[in-house]
This record gives C-alpha cells, structure tokens and sequence, in this order.
C-alpha cells in the first residue's frame, strides 16, 4: 500500500483491526520494513489514508487483497478469513473493478474467490469483475528495494482479467 502510494497512486489502506489503523493514523508502523517510515511520512493524508471502514472500495478501480489462507492440521486451505473479507466487501464492489490477491495462498484460492463473487453478486468475473492472483515475491525487510525490481507474475483464470492485472503492474 505504502509503495503504491509512494507512487502517486490514491490508497486506502483497509484493515478490520482498528489498533493498527490507529497506529498507522498516528505516523507510526506496526510492522518493521526498511524505508517504510519515510514514505509513511510523506505520504500519510495525502496519497494513503488507513482506515477500518471498507466502503471506500466502491471508488477504488483496484482491490489488493493481502490476506493468506492458512491450512488446517490436514493441510486443507481455511478460507474463513477470505470469506468473512468478502462478505465485507460484496456491497461495495461495482462493475469494471480489477480484484488481486496478493498474498501467499493456496493453490485453487483464485478459483475459490472467483466461484464466491459469482454465487454472492451479479458480476462474472473476466466480464464485469476481474480478477488475478500476483504473488508478491519479496524478502520481509526488503520490500522498497525488492518491489521495483523482481518481475511481477500474473496469474489469472481468464484472459480479460489477465491482461487488466498485467496492465496495472506494467503502469507501476
């Protein structure tokens, strides 16, 4: 979030845990990350504003989920947390909005979320909604540095949703 903002894109950084919207709302990062700080300061009110209140993603062209799914003693995926996001989410969402997860998640998570949004809204994902899985591929601590220069994969079930994550990474 901090990166893209750094970028002169418009952020809200959406998170459930109010303690750390507070933390972040206050100047400060609950989280350690080399350069951080710095672009926390410049771009905090102006391009990134942290917040609890997920209806702000109704404006918003690009929702990055950042959120894994852990696996059971079994090693089944538990998708309670991506359920209870997009639960959250649905009356918000609009037509024409690209939807990428971002962080470490199972395989089959994409097709999950994609079968999820069909079942829970009127949107077909590839025509009204699209979305792709971009794995972010960088060492904890090292994110500012990693971000702009490891390659970006794209990992979609249809071409339109392709094409629009590709897009948006290649305008970075």
């Amino acid at each position: 979030a901090l990166s893209l903002a750094d970028r002169g894109h418009q952020v809200k950084g959406v998170d459930i845990n109010a303690a750390t919207v507070a933390v972040l709302s206050g100047g400060s990062l609950p989280f350690m990350e080399n350069g951080a700080q710095e672009v926390l300061d410049r771009t905090l009110g102006k391009s990134f504003q942290p917040t609890t209140d997920a209806s702000c993603v109704s404006n918003a062209s690009v929702i990055i989920l950042t959120l894994g799914t852990p696996v059971d003693d079994h090693l089944n995926p538990d998708f309670g947390a991506i359920d209870s996001v997009l639960s959250g989410l649905t009356a918000h969402l609009r037509a024409g909005q690209l939807f990428l997860l971002r962080s470490t998640v199972t395989p089959g998570t994409t097709e999950y979320v994609r079968r999820w949004l069909e079942r829970s809204t009127d949107f077909v994902v590839g025509k009204d909604l699209f979305l792709a899985f971009c794995p972010e591929r960088i060492a904890q601590g090292h994110s500012f540095q990693e971000l702009p220069e490891i390659p970006q994969i794209v990992g979609s079930l249809d071409d339109a949703s392709g094409v629009k994550a590709a897009a948006f990474f290649d305008g970075l």
